[in-house]
């Protein structure tokens, strides 16, 4: 689960999207708008195996371009296990020249 600093409006367009914003889960389907406060622990994974896709706007933009080319082409590289997610030195690598647009999100103390 990461932290980021800007505000996310995510819509699916088809299909279904479980969320988690700070502990509170819920599903959105096409046409609802789900947003995660910046600062605010969220993450976001398909409600079944059928494709999604989401409209994402980032708010203030940053450099959120440039952080999605840098992890989409770690895992083009195959550089991420099977949720898309870089190992952990790559992750650190990311979280370090991103600083503004993710971070870990904060221990629950589990």
């Amino acid at each position: 689960m990461l932290v980021t600093s800007v505000i996310l409006a995510r819509d699916a367009i088809p299909g279904r999207v479980c969320f988690r914003i700070d502990g509170v889960e819920r599903i959105a389907g096409p046409g609802d708008v789900v947003t995660a406060p910046a600062g605010v622990p969220h993450m976001a994974w398909n409600s079944d195996d059928s494709p999604v896709h989401l409209r994402i706007q980032m708010r203030p933009v940053l450099r959120w371009e440039r952080f999605v080319e840098r992890l989409f082409g770690l895992a083009r590289d195959g550089h991420t296990d099977e949720r898309g997610m870089p190992g952990p030195t790559l992750m650190v690598e990311l979280l370090r020249e991103f600083p503004r647009e993710i971070a870990p999100a904060p221990s629950t103390g589990a």
